[in-house]
């Protein structure tokens, strides 16, 4: 499938691209699949997408290899499977988004949950109807708004702004360099540390 600068291409159903196959997208060129779109098994060196839109009905999977894509990405859900995948584009998911280890992702990341696996690295907003879980050893730059914020796996590091409505905890070895506003916050260990204002509403839990 190739997509010049400024194409459209709409396909009705649900689509997959294999190893031998491949996807490339120019700028501002847009992929809409009124189904779901599954990429996980293209061969990195197929995937050239350098620019414009996907848009997926169903459920955008990609990543069973070490996979590379700018562009932005809206789907009912998103799969970031099960090696690294390079993202710069925003992720935007009408259910879960779920990113794969190691991955790396430039740009705001949104949807009803949001979950990571360990070692990711975000620059941009995040963003949660429910709950946003971030994995240890992981870095976030830029603010967090979610109803759960889940930072109970160890030695990860926000810098941004969060809000967290209803609750957040915090494990060991975490660093927030920025504001907490939460209804109940739970800092599980005594070595993770807060550098700005934390504001509690409910209560306010600091472990030993």
């Amino acid at each position: 499938v190739v997509l010049g600068n400024n194409i459209t291409l709409t396909i009705a159903g649900s689509a997959t691209v294999s190893y031998n196959q491949g996807l490339s997208m120019g700028n501002k060129s847009v992929l809409a699949v009124a189904g779901s779109l599954d990429i996980t098994g293209v061969n990195p060196s197929n995937l050239r997408v350098s620019g414009g839109d996907i848009q997926v009905g169903g459920t955008f999977s990609m990543g069973a290899l070490v996979q590379t894509i700018t562009g932005n990405i809206s789907a009912g859900a998103i799969k970031l499977g099960s090696d690294r995948v390079t993202i710069t584009g925003n992720l935007v998911s009408q259910g879960l988004v779920d990113i794969s280890s190691q991955s790396k992702i430039t740009g705001n990341v949104s949807g009803t949950v949001v979950v990571t696996n360990s070692s990711v690295s975000i620059t941009g907003n995040v963003s949660a109807t429910s709950r946003f879980t971030l994995a240890s050893g992981s870095s976030l730059t830029g603010d967090v708004s979610a109803p759960v914020f889940d930072l109970q796996a160890s030695n990860s590091r926000v810098t941004g702004d969060i809000v967290a409505t209803t609750s957040m905890v915090m494990g060991s070895g975490n660093t927030v360099t920025g504001s907490i506003s939460t209804g109940t916050f739970d800092m599980l260990a005594s070595d993770g540390k807060v550098t700005g204002p934390v504001t509690a509403t409910k209560r306010m839990t600091m472990g030993s």
